[in-house]
């Protein structure tokens, strides 16, 4: 296993305990792309958070114009 493939057992092992099998570069690769998922998936539900926000304070500005 590479220098980085234990570093990331490590964290992992802190993460969720002493891991009973061997975690190849192929786990770690597919890891690594679950999290970038994960965090394209924030980015997405922040954007329609912010979308939203905007639109409600449009409706707040119209509700006191009336």
């Amino acid at each position: 296993m590479t220098v980085l493939g234990r570093v990331h057992l490590s964290v992992l092992e802190k993460l969720f305990g002493t891991l009973s099998e061997d975690i190849t570069a192929t786990d770690i690769k597919n890891i690594k792309k679950d999290l970038e998922d994960l965090g394209q998936k924030v980015v997405t539900v922040e954007q329609t958070n912010n979308s939203k926000e905007k639109e409600l304070d449009r409706h707040r500005r119209e509700l006191r114009e009336l």
